[in-house]
């Protein structure tokens, strides 16, 4: 196993960097304090709880073992850390396993393929508030009580540490972190993942992210301290660099479904064109275009009356005027309704549903109707001819035969 690191610790804006750690590759060690106090109390907090892990940390790390430590480093904080005291996080690597703990708001974070997958919780009242619900955990940075501890290495004989984090499988690519408050507090962990996406070594992404520490804080914050890591479990998987060249592998794939997409619809537009166009002229051959109309059709364009007295021109949809249609005929109409005055002299031919005026139809003639009804007086001078449902009238139809065809 192979692990790649770098590390920066800074005063930042005070005299004294309280701060302390420990980057032990070669042996899976990384630690970072956080002294408090203000003083060189703090100072020697940080350094006696460093100094301890160097001492005691051999190999056989579990959950218990890491309570252990713990426990002990808090003696030695006591004992010369000169009532000063500190935060802590420690993380170690062994048989391909990663295990963690911390204690106060120093943290430690574990990033696979770019995203982070675990991180340490803080010992803290504003933890403590999100743990509850009172506080969104991106709310910790600017709350008023961020640096409110509940555990810290040196305050108490016991610490009592309740919460253990279970080892994580190391991935060859995968990357940890380890920091300070100082560190975190003006780091945000998607900046920490995208920082990591575009770094080569861990070098390059502890640059980026301290890039992004100095423009926020201007070097006038708290001491700030970090560790940085990535793991390859074989000297050949160095050369992939997995994280980095997962996300260029996969920006020629989406191209690649971008450029397909374009032909795609523009091959759908073409056939729904192509396939109007054949609709289009199959629909005109069937209907044998514009000029003819469907056979059997009631409605022609254009009305007319003929000029000529009794003449038919075959016009549906006619309709002469009520007044003076003496005259003018209405022929092969089917709703034609002739005029009730003065009719005698104008026949109505093959109109099937016409219906002559009531008088003066003694001398006009209804051919070729067949559900024309004879008015009921004066019908013995016209015959009805060709009327299969012709009733004739009952007075006066002694002259007038009803021929049935």
């Amino acid at each position: 196993m192979i692990i790649d690191s770098a590390k920066y610790s800074c005063a930042a804006g005070h005299e004294i960097n309280e701060d302390a750690c420990l980057c032990l590759p070669e042996q899976g060690i990384f630690v970072v304090a956080d002294g408090l106090g203000g003083h060189s109390e703090g100072e020697r907090a940080s350094t006696a709880a460093v100094d301890y892990f160097e001492r005691s940390c051999h190999g056989g790390y579990t959950s218990e073992e890491i309570t252990r430590l713990l426990e002990e480093a808090n003696i030695e904080v006591l004992n010369k850390g000169d009532g000063g005291k500190t935060t802590v996080a420690a993380a170690f690597t062994e048989d391909a396993k990663f295990i963690y703990a911390n204690v106060g708001d120093s943290r430690v974070y574990y990033f696979r393929g770019g995203k982070l997958i675990a991180m340490t919780k803080d010992h803290s009242v504003c933890q403590a508030s999100v743990d509850m619900g009172m506080l969104r955990p991106e709310d910790i940075r600017g709350s008023e009580d961020r640096s409110r501890l509940l555990k810290v290495l040196g305050s108490e004989k016991v610490l009592n540490i309740k919460k253990r984090y279970q080892p994580i499988e190391i991935q060859s690519g995968d990357a940890f972190l380890v920091c300070s408050d100082g560190f975190w507090e003006y780091v945000y962990e998607t900046e920490m993942e995208m920082d990591l996406l575009k770094s080569e070594s861990a070098e390059k992404w502890l640059k980026y992210m301290l890039k992004r520490h100095l423009l926020r804080a201007e070097n006038k914050g708290d001491n700030y301290t970090a560790i940085c890591g990535i793991i390859y479990l074989e000297e050949q998987d160095k050369v992939k660099e997995p994280a980095v060249s997962e996300r260029k592998r996969l920006k020629p794939q989406k191209l690649q479904k971008k450029s397909l997409l374009l032909p795609i619809v523009i091959a759908a537009v073409v056939i729904a064109a192509v396939a109007g166009v054949l609709f289009w002229l199959d629909n005109r051959k069937s209907h044998g275009g514009h000029d003819e109309p469907d056979a059997g059709s009631p409605h022609l364009e254009g009305t007319y009356s003929s000029p000529l007295p009794g003449s038919s021109d075959n016009s549906p949809t006619s309709e002469p005027s009520d007044e003076n249609a003496a005259d003018g005929s209405s022929d092969n109409s089917p709703t034609s309704e002739p005029s009730d005055e003065n009719a005698a002299d104008g026949p109505s031919d093959n109109s099937p549903t016409s219906e002559p005026s009531d008088e003066n139809a003694a001398d006009g003639s209804s051919d070729n109707s067949p559900t024309s009804e004879p008015s009921d007086e004066n019908a013995a001078d016209g015959p009805s001819d060709n009327s299969p449902t012709s009733e004739p009238s009952d007075e006066n139809a002694a002259d007038g035969p009803s021929e049935t065809n």
